[in-house]
């Protein structure tokens, strides 16, 4: 009897083993790939007065040959995640542009930095989950072109927005492009 209660554990870490060793490694593309997860909102005010709302992003990302993120000794103009923002109005999202005189030139694009994520020398796959917070002041002036023009807002509350997103790796490999869902702006602390 004693004979079995060590056998019979014996066999359950050898199956284990056994198990784990029969386990694939992941097929990813060497172009990253994101899915978007969920976001977390919250409003608040700064020791200035001003509202803000943050919106923290959640991305799941693959990548095949685990190259994702920039170092310290990487070019600091470089950003490897990249977010646009655009604004429903009657039922049509548009791209925002800084609300800049006389004429906006540039949307209003969010850039960032992830860090390198695989830190050994091998070639491996990635796969996991990015977070990314982003705020928008209440009272924020931006334009937005509708017929031909570009027309003068500010952010308020119960404004709606979303957001696309895509990621670099360090060969360049532009991920696809995903889209939050609707978010409606809080600004309300």
């Amino acid at each position: 009897m004693i004979r079995h209660k060590i056998f019979y554990p014996f066999v359950v870490v050898l199956g284990l083993l056994g198990f784990s060793a029969c386990q694939d490694t992941p097929d990813f593309s060497n172009t990253p790939n994101i899915e978007y997860r969920d976001y977390m909102h919250y409003s608040f005010k700064d020791q200035n007065g001003l509202v803000w709302d943050t919106i923290q992003h959640v991305l799941r990302f693959t990548d095949g040959d685990g190259n994702i993120g920039l170092s310290d000794k990487d070019d600091p103009a470089l950003n490897d995640y990249f977010s646009e923002l655009y604004l429903k109005r009657n039922g049509v999202y548009y791209q925002i542009y800084a609300g800049i005189t006389p004429r906006p030139t540039n949307p209003i694009r969010y850039y960032g930095r992830i860090p390198v994520l695989n830190t050994s020398d091998r070639i491996e796959p990635l796969e996991g989950d990015i977070k990314y917070g982003i705020r928008l002041r209440k009272g924020t002036p931006f334009d937005y072109f509708v017929n031909n023009d570009y027309v003068r807002d500010a952010l308020k509350t119960g404004d709606t927005v979303r957001f696309d997103f895509y990621i670099k790796d360090r060969t360049g490999n532009s991920s696809n492009k995903v889209e939050s869902p609707e978010i409606i702006l809080k600004l309300d602390k």
